[in-house]
């Protein structure tokens, strides 16, 4: 009888091993599972955090140069001198934006992972950080060539690049930037689409430098809930919408409707000017430019903001839209 109870307890011993091993090896490979794969929104919410510091930053930072004369007209100097310092306290230091920082995700080089053998490892280690090359490259893309690029643009409207001949190679060059521009809008929005099914790489410049966010620390308390997250960038993004449609919406005609008696809308300005875009008479907010054709300021503004840089009656460049004076 005792015989029969310790060999029941023997394999019982035996299978208890096996069950625990069993449990060992999928708990093994599911936190190498865990460590590849991080949160979609706390990657989106870590860019954005990252681009609002930015933006605090270039306020201040330009603020502290408002009175020097000699800095006006430098701004897009001024900003990625700024770029290039918050690059090398954060990223060349630490692998990681402030916002990345908040959310314990830190960038990982693929290349050195694959190198070293530690491609599906959970935990971030030193060996397998970006190199200095790949940071180099990192500051140039996100940084040298944007400002590059802000610089052409600018000159191009300042010169009105947009307004010369087809032939003229400034006019081509103005032409290729637009096209360059609508390219990479292409492909942000499929390398959104992929990401929002992976979850891999958030923009472009990690895919092509193969630079991947994955957790640093093992354990780490949350400092925002998902809640907060979430409704964060969905407002977020529904402001910068808004703030962006407003300006191209005439809202006067709508008014106009609202008030059907004579007279209840009143202006200090008097004109029998029609706008030549919208059609409307009298133009009840005008704008006049610098060549003293007059049109609604809202539909003038817009057709500025979308890139027209002449005016729609004699084609002449606009350089102003002011308020003519009361007749």
């Amino acid at each position: 009888m005792a015989r029969q109870v310790s060999q029941d307890a023997v394999a019982a011993y035996s299978s208890m091993q096996g069950v625990a091993k069993e449990l060992e090896k999928e708990s093994h490979v599911s936190e190498h599972k865990v460590g590849m794969s991080v949160l979609r929104v706390a990657q989106l919410d870590a860019e954005r955090l990252s681009y609002e510091t930015w933006n605090q930053l270039k306020t201040q930072f330009r603020k502290a140069f408002v009175f020097l004369e000699a800095s006006m007209g430098w701004e897009l100097e001024l900003d990625a001198i700024l770029a290039v310092l918050l690059f090398r306290y954060t990223i060349w230091n630490n692998n990681q934006t402030y916002g990345d920082k908040l959310h314990n995700i830190i960038y990982r080089s693929d290349a050195r992972a694959k190198l070293f053998g530690k491609f599906r490892e959970v935990r971030f280690s030193p060996s397998v950080a970006p190199s200095r090359v790949e940071k180099v490259l990192l500051c140039v893309v996100s940084v040298l060539v944007p400002y590059i690029y802000s610089k052409v643009v600018k000159k191009g409207l300042d010169e009105g690049w947009g307004n010369l001949d087809g032939a003229h190679w400034k006019r081509r060059v103005h032409d290729a930037l637009y096209q360059i521009e609508t390219g990479i809008k292409v492909l942000s929005l499929g390398n959104l689409l992929i990401f929002i099914k992976n979850g891999e790489f958030r923009n472009i410049v990690d895919r092509l430098l193969g630079l991947r966010l994955v957790n640093h620390k093992a354990k780490m308390n949350k400092m925002s809930s998902f809640e907060f997250m979430d409704r964060q960038l969905w407002w977020n993004y529904v402001t910068e919408f808004l703030t962006f449609m407003l300006p191209f919406v005439n809202f006067l005609p709508w008014v106009r409707r609202m008030f059907r008696s004579k007279g209840a809308i009143t202006t200090n300005y008097v004109n029998n000017y029609t706008c030549s875009i919208c059609m409307l008479n009298p133009i009840q907010v005008p704008g006049e430019l610098n060549c003293g054709h007059q049109f609604c300021y809202y539909c003038i503004s817009a057709r500025r903001a979308q890139g027209t840089t002449t005016c729609p009656v004699c084609t002449t460049l606009i350089t102003s839209i002011t308020r003519p004076v009361k007749r």
